[in-house]
């Protein structure tokens, strides 16, 4: 049964790409060679995605440090999108520290983080995503079929907070120093889409985490209210012990000389 146009291109898309990659990758390629291959990788990848968004996966892709290199594992990376409505959260508030910052930085900076996951997280354009072998479960096409989802985020992304860096770089769990990125990988399931699905998720989640956490709470009502109590009955402590001491030192008088 032959393939619609659409659909036989994108199998072009994710071959043509893939020997790129490879003629990429491996030490002595034919310089003439590697320039054809990637002539025809970018000019199909024209005709299939032909809006800027999807070509913004651009050569970070094929970095050295990329997921394409990974020497145990045998990536064939494909490139995904949602099309027009793959548009994810707003950009979060430039906002690097919340030290000397205003109520009303912080209710902004809020604001995103409920909107983050309300909005699709970060845009899947955005993300290295990268198949192989699996090892989990899948009967008889375990070895067969690359279900095994790897997902990585580069920290520079814009969608991750400049003020949840630091703390994903010291505490997550995913955070590779290597490259500088967020990664996760995931076979729990059978189908590449849920092991996808799952990888996204996870990334998304720990932002959105990290980013709330990293956010100062508002003053609590009833906390702050024992405060103000504590400091007014300090004060009049503190008026008490001047009085004192200036009813002592007029008791005393003049001292007459003799």
């Amino acid at each position: 049964m032959a393939l619609p146009p659409s659909l036989s291109r994108s199998f072009s898309v994710s071959r043509i790409g893939y020997n790129f990659l490879q003629a990429y990758t491996y030490p002595g390629s034919n310089r003439t060679c590697l320039s054809k291959a990637f002539h025809n990788y970018t000019r199909v990848c024209t005709d299939v995605f032909p809006s800027p968004a999807p070509l913004g996966l651009r050569i970070r892709h094929i970095a050295s440090n990329s997921i394409l290199k990974d020497e145990n594992q045998n990536y064939q990376w494909v490139a995904h999108t949602d099309g027009p409505h793959d548009q994810g959260a707003p950009f979060p508030p430039a906002i690097s520290t919340f030290t000397d910052k205003t109520e009303d930085t912080k209710d902004l900076a809020r604001s995103w983080v409920k909107q983050f996951i309300e909005r699709g997280g970060v845009p899947k354009r955005e993300f290295e995503i990268g198949y192989s072998r699996s090892s989990g479960p899948g009967g008889q096409h375990v070895n067969k079929t690359s279900t095994k989802a790897t997902v990585r985020l580069p920290m520079n992304c814009r969608w991750v907070p400049d003020w949840a860096k630091s703390e994903l770089r010291k505490h997550s769990t995913f955070y590779v120093v290597r490259n500088d990125s967020l990664q996760v990988s995931s076979d729990a399931h059978r189908s590449q889409s849920q092991n996808l699905a799952e990888c996204l998720r996870k990334i998304n989640s720990q932002i959105e985490t990290v980013s709330s956490n990293a956010i100062p709470k508002p003053p609590d009502a009833e906390k702050m209210k024992r405060i103000a109590k504590h400091e007014a009955k300090f004060e009049r402590a503190q008026k008490e012990a001047k009085q004192r001491s200036k009813a002592i030192k007029q008791g005393r008088g003049k001292v007459r000389p003799e």
